[in-house]
């Protein structure tokens, strides 16, 4: 899983933007897009977020949109890293990996454990019942 904060404004620094669960993720102004920004320069699908045949994560803008990626225009696809910072309009995001939340597997555990010895229980009933014949 991946995040977006936002560096750009004072009142919204830090704030995440955006939690990247699946890919590809789109940011734009339609209604379709993962994440909307409805500010001046942005695109209707402004830019992508994909993964890349080695399973890197890339962004991939409009040809005719300016984005930047670490004050660097963006042009074509761009493996990303954690701690890049995307420019969007008036809007920076950094692409950070976001903490992974942890299940608790007692439930799967105590599952396993019945199973296990449910199998035992058959099989020493079955070898019983052989014998006993």
């Amino acid at each position: 899983m991946f995040q977006l904060t936002r560096v750009a404004s004072r009142t919204e620094s830090g704030q995440i933007a955006a939690v990247i669960r699946a890919l590809p993720f789109v940011i734009g102004r339609e209604n379709t897009a993962d994440l909307q920004l409805e500010q001046p320069g942005i695109w209707n699908s402004h830019a992508t977020f994909q993964l890349d045949p080695n399973g890197r994560v890339v962004i991939d803008s409009h040809p005719e949109c300016s984005s930047w990626l670490n004050d660097q225009l963006l042009e074509g696809s761009t493996p990303l890293k954690p701690g890049d910072v995307l420019k969007i309009g008036p809007t920076a995001l950094r692409f950070e990996l976001s903490s992974v939340e942890q299940r608790n597997p007692a439930t799967r555990e105590w599952l396993l454990y019945l199973l296990v010895v449910f199998f035992i229980g058959s099989q020493i009933f079955f070898i019983y019942t052989y014998l006993a014949d």
